[in-house]
């Protein structure tokens, strides 16, 4: 009934502002008929993300940028070596 009457009181204005009004409207009694969910902050980054295994990242992403632009052989196998290092690194640091 409430919602019935906020609505009755919106001023015909142009669609965009009577939408917004009655938007408005409509969340005011959904907040107060549920609540608000409570935020939960997480982390940014995992316990195992470290500045070792940043780098390693980097200097990967550096060796894959320059195989896509070379598209060498010798760079290709250059970024798939770091590759692999930086996923056993990473296995490595979980398991810690």
């Amino acid at each position: 009934m409430r919602v019935a009457n906020k609505i009755a009181t919106i001023e015909e204005d142009t669609p965009e502002q009577m939408y917004e009004e009655l938007k408005k409207v409509l969340q005011e009694a959904a907040y107060e008929a549920l609540g608000q969910e409570e935020q939960y902050q997480r982390k940014t980054t995992p316990e195992w993300w470290n500045t070792d295994i940043e780098e390693l990242v980097a200097e990967k992403k550096a060796a894959y940028n320059k195989w896509l632009m070379t598209r060498e052989v010798g760079h290709r196998e250059k970024y798939i070596h770091i590759r692999r290092k930086v996923k056993k690194r990473g296995k490595r640091s979980v398991v810690k």
